[in-house]
């Protein structure tokens, strides 16, 4: 059987500033959302994060912690920030792994991300 891993990517705008793969049994689903929702932190304000907390019908509520689902077979999720934002996809590990080494468990930051 095909082992199967999370691939985690970051982005700004459109341009992919991260990336990590881990097994996709290390994460369960609603732990990915919270890393994802972790992550996505990074990039707001406190007052952003306690905004985004808050229940969806308060007046103060703000959706930059939302996660969207894909809505089609493969577990998908996605961070609803505008210029920064992440993506967590269910894939097939490499049964060989590329020269790179590119399905380990590793961390990748893009050296020139145009900040």
């Amino acid at each position: 059987m095909a082992k199967l891993i999370w691939k985690i990517t970051g982005y700004l705008r459109d341009k992919s500033v991260y990336e990590r793969v881990v097994r996709k049994g290390a994460l369960s689903q609603r732990a990915m959302i919270a890393l994802l929702q972790r992550l996505a932190s990074r990039h707001l304000s406190e007052d952003e994060v306690v905004s985004s907390s808050l229940k969806q019908d308060d007046h103060d509520y703000c959706s930059a912690l939302q996660i969207r689902r894909n809505r089609g077979g493969r577990d998908a999720f996605m961070t609803t920030g505008s210029e920064h934002y992440y993506t967590a996809l269910v894939e097939k590990a490499e049964t060989k792994p590329s020269k790179r080494g590119y399905y380990k468990t590793r961390q990748h930051v893009v050296e020139d991300n145009g900040e």
